[in-house]
């Protein structure tokens, strides 16, 4: 029986500052500019999640990207996971016309597709990390425990 984990890519396996300030107008996030696929190439690897990821693969691990990015950044997210060298067996981005359904409400009807569609149990998944905390709260009411990239074992907060 396979073992899986769930990372998101967006501020947990991809550091995505850089993009985010290019997107950020007077407070506000233009959100046409931030998925531009042209300036994922500017994400830089997390590489404190990339090193779990690539630790869990190294005990057998599955792993499935699940990404509220649009789909239309699709072949540009699968060209950074390979320039990065970051392994992956599954990777899911939101489709593009469904963009103003609610990250957790469409992460938690892919990982019931996940688990029919695959066959796995949510026993099977024996981690998730994301930065949502509404994610979080989803992936943890199915008995999945889930890590958020931004705590601070210094302070015991999310930074």
């Amino acid at each position: 029986m396979n073992k899986w984990a769930i990372f998101d890519m967006d501020s947990t396996l991809a550091n995505i500052n850089t993009r985010k300030n290019l997107a950020t107008k007077s407070g506000k996030i233009d959100f046409n500019v931030l998925f531009d696929s042209n300036l994922i190439t500017l994400d830089q690897p997390n590489y404190k999640v990339v090193t779990l990821l690539k630790n869990l693969k190294d005990f057998g691990c599955k792993v499935f990207i699940l990404t509220a990015r649009p789909d239309t950044n699709m072949v540009a997210t699968v060209e950074w996971l390979k320039e990065n060298n970051i392994p992956w067996d599954y990777l899911r981005c939101k489709p593009y016309k469904m963009k103003f359904l609610k990250s957790n409400a469409w992460k938690e009807a892919e990982l019931h597709t996940f688990f029919e569609v695959r066959g796995v149990s949510p026993e099977q998944v024996i981690l998730s990390v994301d930065d949502d905390q509404r994610n979080i709260q989803m992936f943890e009411s199915y008995g999945i425990p889930c890590l958020d990239p931004h705590y601070d074992l210094n302070t015991m907060q999310v930074r």
